[in-house]
């Protein structure tokens, strides 16, 4: 079983001269950052039980994440992870390493569901 657990943050572009821009974390005054949570399994069957059981993985981290803010589906194209089973949670969290989860910038997400 191959899993993958993401935090995709939300970016803002910044000028960093007369023709340069650079996309960083849209972190606000308080510290947080928008975001979603993608946790991934591959070669897992796609139904209500598994999906449940991949939400209760992120509350491990995440206590806050509730059903109605948690989504599902299947990856659908992907150089990588084509076939997946995906949950994802939109979340407003403090920017910050969260032990077991890569954190990525919201422009480079490479698949789709």
């Amino acid at each position: 079983m191959s899993l993958h657990k993401i935090i995709w943050w939300r970016t803002k572009t910044i000028k960093l001269g007369d023709k340069q821009e650079e996309q960083v974390p849209d972190i606000q005054a308080d510290g947080t950052c928008a975001c979603e949570v993608h946790y991934m399994v591959g070669y897992c069957p796609q139904t209500i039980t598994e999906f449940r059981a991949m939400a209760e993985e992120i509350r491990k981290t995440f206590p806050e994440a509730s059903d109605d803010k948690i989504e599902c589906g299947k990856i659908y194209k992907s150089d990588w992870c084509c076939g997946f089973t995906i949950v994802i949670w939109t979340a407003k969290l403090k920017f910050k390493r969260y032990r077991g989860w890569s954190s990525r910038e919201s422009g480079g997400i490479d698949y789709y569901w």
